[in-house]
């Protein structure tokens, strides 16, 4: 019963919104994420700089997670995920709600 009652509230939030449900429930970290990286290849030093983050464990769980696993950003060394050069870039996806947020 829960689970119908979420899904219609979805349902209903997407219609009310004028939404696609495309970028339903991107967070405001995950924003803030890909207005930062824009274009660009990006390392997590650099992200933490221009996102002013003292902590990477903050990077890492509250911005690079939810956005990777949403498909908006991608590893450029996806099959080593500590590595120390990793860099991260806007997937289509990502671009897509980039020129979105701009747009305004």
């Amino acid at each position: 019963m829960r689970k119908l009652y979420i899904s219609t509230l979805i349902l209903w939030r997407q219609h009310n919104n004028g939404s696609n449900g495309e970028t339903d429930h991107v967070t405001d970290h995950v924003k803030r994420l890909i207005l930062s990286i824009r274009g660009n290849t990006m390392t997590r030093d650099e992200i933490m700089s221009l996102l002013e983050l003292k902590h990477r464990g903050n990077l890492r769980d509250k911005y690079i997670k939810p956005a990777v696993s949403a498909g908006y950003v991608s590893m450029l060394y996806p099959e080593s995920a500590k590595r120390r050069d990793q860099a991260y870039y806007l997937t289509e996806k990502g671009l897509k709600l980039l020129k979105q947020e701009l747009d305004g």
